[in-house]
């Protein structure tokens, strides 16, 4: 993700992992979708078009027109499939391309911004974030992928300005944005007070709140408030990936390695699922 943190410091390295999920997952950010278009669009994926950007992005441009009279809602369906693809930068290219023959829709560029800051080009992330709030301006969800694009390029002080700006309204999804944020830079009591801000007031934030209470837990080794704070995540069905992780590699840390491979292998969709495998 461009986060600059050196790899021979595991333990900077272990509190940043659920914080690049955060940053790497757009199904977290309000408005992402899914619908029967879905099928149509695994199918043209199954062919393995993403290896030729110019026929995929027609087959989808095709799909998006015979699907979607709102080609802004397509495009945040569309989005959370091809954030699914392992071909970060081919997905990058087709939305890219998309992007370009709707050039007056905000969602457009801001799916564009999403896969780019996947692909890890913090450069046409950041061009396409500052393209979707042109178009559509004080649209939180484009100010966030801003933040995440200023991230991606290492410019760390600017996206926690930022950040902070957009969480001092008191948006959810802006605060655990900036809480997450400020985990990643080792701020961990400010982060921690924001998480637990959002734990207790529940709602849709709640589950990724307690997952960063159990990030911090974990890093600092206190497993048995790690898995209190991860039971309280297994009400919500969207933290199940997250869940079985954590839980798996507290196994690992008790040297209970039964438990830690069961609970991997409960691991079947997302990100997680080839490495748990």
């Amino acid at each position: 993700l461009g986060l600059h943190v050196a790899v021979d410091d595991p333990e900077r390295m272990r509190v940043r992992e659920p914080f690049e999920d955060a940053l790497r997952d757009p199904r977290r950010a309000p408005g992402a979708e899914s619908t029967p278009v879905v099928q149509n669009v695994s199918q043209v994926l199954a062919l393995g078009v993403l290896h030729d950007d110019e026929a995929a992005a027609a087959q989808f441009s095709e799909l998006l027109n015979t699907s979607y009279q709102d080609h802004a809602r397509g495009y945040m369906v569309l989005l959370g499939i091809l954030a699914e693809e392992e071909n970060e930068t081919g997905a990058a290219i087709v939305m890219e391309r998309l992007a370009a023959a709707d050039a007056g829709i905000a969602e457009a560029q801001y799916a564009a911004s999403v896969l780019w800051q996947r692909a890890e080009n913090g450069v046409k992330a950041l061009a396409a974030a500052e393209r979707a709030i042109a178009l559509r301006q004080d649209w939180r969800q484009a100010e966030l992928a801003l933040v995440r694009a200023l991230v991606t390029l290492g410019r760390t002080n600017q996206a926690l300005q930022r950040s902070a700006e957009l969480a001092a309204d008191g948006d959810p999804y802006s605060k655990i944005s900036h809480a997450w944020l400020l985990l990643g830079e080792d701020r961990r009591d400010d982060s921690a007070a924001i998480f637990e801000e959002l734990r207790r007031a529940g709602g849709s934030t709640a589950g990724d709140a307690l997952a960063g209470l159990a990030a911090i837990a974990m890093d600092e080794r206190r497993f048995d408030d790690a898995a209190r704070l991860l039971s309280e995540m297994s009400r919500d069905p969207q933290q199940s990936e997250t869940l079985n992780w954590n839980l798996a590699r507290i196994a690992e840390e008790r040297d209970e390695s039964a438990n830690a491979a069961r609970q991997y292998q409960r691991i079947t969709n997302g990100a997680r699922a080839v490495t748990a495998q």
